[in-house]
């Protein structure tokens, strides 16, 4: 059986949970998950019991692991969705240290859009030294290859747009929807000012919308500026910072309204998993593509007014509106099936 090695730097974040759904759905191949840092739990919490997961408590001893279990295999195809890695991967093929017989890369984000200064630089000079021994780029949109073939040396057959895939699942609503009358406005991601959570903040307390909460999920290096901020507008018992959760379908699936208020992605996957839960969602127009999507309520990036806007339209809509809107968001998020993904991202050359 032939060998597919797929590689995260964490089990967080959009991009490693498309590697993860990749590897659930991919058939017929025997399968190698490397989580270069997680913990037991998070690892038993992905419930993958028909692949082989390897990890590392930290990334260091991840990468030298890595570099060990790589070189004493030989494998059909290598994926990798995160720069870096994509980088260091490459040369490691280019040495003879890495036998794959095709390494596939996927773009997580928009890198000349989102970045800067001398870290774009050195994104700069992974595209044009290190990417030379890739068969294939990814890329989530249109926007995205645009951008990579506008402003690297990779020629266009070795890129490939391919919509992020998206597992439907069903969820049962909790009876604390029907019984709680405030409306609660959800939104999750990293705490970066990339996600745009400091404009929600704002937009959401210029509003004062009526038996309104707004609760944000997720954790990083933001988060005391979020609650001084909130402390700022007093806002304290209307706005709550809340941890990372691993749960958030049930989040997702109770909430009145859910937001994706971010500056720039490469295309926020937690809005198709909103979608598949919710029929009331909002989005800043952060990523190629967005705009196109039937029924949900859009609004220019980086926009505090626009958010107040759309904020105030969700807030107005009808339980019918709603319920249409489910239907419609089913049968758009059919174009992201996994097993669409893995025939275009895998098997297809």
């Amino acid at each position: 059986m032939e060998k597919i090695l797929i590689i995260i730097p964490s089990v967080k974040g959009g991009a490693e949970k498309v590697s993860i759904l990749a590897a659930k759905t991919l058939r017929n191949y025997q399968v190698f998950l490397f989580v270069l840092k997680a913990s037991a739990a998070e690892i038993n919490g992905l419930g993958l019991n028909s692949i082989t997961v390897l990890y590392k408590t930290d990334t260091k001893s991840g990468m030298l692991a890595l570099i060990k279990f790589i070189f004493k295999n030989k494998f059909y195809i290598t994926f990798a969705s995160n720069i870096n890695y994509n980088g260091i991967l490459s040369l490691l093929r280019k040495i003879k240290v890495l036998r794959t017989q095709k390494f596939i890369v996927r773009e997580s984000t928009e890198i000349f859009k989102r970045f800067k200064g001398l870290k774009l630089l050195r994104y700069k000079l992974i595209y044009k030294f290190l990417y030379c021994s890739i068969d294939k780029v990814i890329c989530q949109t249109d926007s995205m290859q645009f951008s990579i073939l506008t402003n690297t040396n990779i020629p266009q057959s070795k890129t490939k747009v391919v919509l992020n895939p998206m597992e439907i699942v069903h969820f049962e609503l909790l009876e604390s929807k029907h019984k709680i009358n405030k409306k609660i406005y959800v939104t999750a991601g990293r705490f970066i000012p990339e996600k745009g959570h400091i404009n929600l903040i704002k937009a959401f307390a210029q509003l004062g919308l009526e038996n309104s909460e707004l609760h944000i999920y997720g954790d990083g290096p933001l988060k005391n500026i979020y609650l001084l901020e909130i402390d700022k507008l007093n806002m304290q018992n209307i706005i709550f910072v809340k941890n990372f959760s691993s749960n958030l379908n049930s989040i997702f699936s109770n909430a009145y309204c859910c937001i994706v208020s971010s500056i720039q992605e490469g295309f926020p996957n937690i809005l198709l998993e909103m979608m598949n839960f919710n029929g009331n969602v909002i989005s800043t127009i952060c990523a190629g593509n967005i705009d196109k999507i039937p029924n949900l309520l859009t609004c220019k990036a980086n926009s505090i007014t626009g958010l107040e806007k759309v904020l105030k339209n969700a807030h107005e809509s009808l339980p019918n509106e709603i319920e249409i809107n489910k239907i419609t968001f089913q049968e758009y998020l059919k174009k992201h099936d996994p097993n669409t993904f893995v025939k275009h991202v895998f098997e297809e050359n």
